[in-house]
This record gives C-alpha cells, structure tokens and sequence, in this order.
C-alpha cells in the first residue's frame, strides 16, 4: 500500500521489519531499494533472498546490476563470476562479468571473458555486441571491426551490425 501510494520509504520501511522473519519478501524489499536509489542496500537484500531461494538466477542478476550501478564493479564482477561458475550455460552471468571488469579497469580480464563466451556461444548475438562495446572503449578498432564483419557475414540483413560498420 504505500509505494502504491508512492512512499517508498514506507513501503522499505515496513518491509525491513518483517524481512528476518518472512525472508521471501527479500526480493520485493530490494526492489524499492532499487526505486529509490538505495542500490547497496538493495544488493545486501538481494542476498537475504538468494539465501531462500540460492538456484535464482533472476535474483543474481538483480545483485549484480545493483552493484554495478552503485559503481561496485569490482563485487558485480566477482558474483558474476561466481554465477558463471554455478550457471554455465547462462550467458548472461558472463556479459556482466566482462562489463564489470571493464569499469572496475581490468580491461584484458572483461575482453578475455568476452571472446571466450562469444567463442563457446557463437550464436549469442547479445555476447558478441557487449565484446564489440569493449573492443571500442579499448580502442581496439581493428578487433571490432573484424568482430562486426564476421556478424554480417553471419547475418547479411543484420542493420546494426552494418550501421556499426558502417560508422567505424
């Protein structure tokens, strides 16, 4: 009722009381957190519910980007590493790990991560457009566009891909 109301401070308020108790309502406790700007706290509820529910994939994700948009690049990175680790077929945890390495400025650890996923799932095309973001912000101008040449090729119609080329 009250972030129906738009009191998110209630609403994290209330939530936070019953929370040791009723550990499901984690989630939706870090959700507000979220919605109010409250990313490590939300991250540090995230992890309450990943004690009750530890197979969540979604509630993983969730942790992560809350660190990662609180700037903890350097805790997103290593939960997402983790989370390769438990979900190896879950591209997702890797495209995290490599952004988050990025920033935190482990330039060579992310683009490492990248090829290596982009090259055990070359049909991932999400893989392959977060590695082309890399190589670009490395100034790595030759990488991308190799790696954008081999997209089209592989997808002739794909019109990011060619805009992207194009614009390189």
């Amino acid at each position: 009722a009250y972030a129906a109301g738009g009191d998110l401070k209630g609403a994290i308020r209330t939530l936070q009381e019953v929370v040791d108790y009723v550990p499901r309502v984690a989630v939706d406790l870090a959700g507000y957190q979220v919605r109010a700007g409250l990313l490590k706290e939300a991250a540090a509820s995230y992890a309450i519910a990943l004690a009750a529910q530890p197979n969540s994939r979604e509630i993983k994700v969730q942790r992560i980007a809350a660190l990662y948009n609180a700037k903890e690049y350097a805790q997103a990175a290593a939960l997402a590493g983790e989370a390769r680790k438990q979900h190896p077929d879950d591209q997702n945890f890797a495209r995290l790990q490599a952004r988050a390495l990025f920033d935190a400025g482990d330039r060579s650890a992310a683009i490492a991560v990248a090829e290596a996923s982009a090259k055990a799932f070359p049909r991932d095309s999400q893989t392959k457009w977060v590695l082309a973001e890399l190589y670009s912000e490395a100034g790595r101008d030759g990488d991308r566009e190799r790696l954008l040449r081999q997209m089209v090729t592989e997808s002739p119609s794909d019109a990011r891909a060619l805009n992207e080329l194009g614009y390189l």
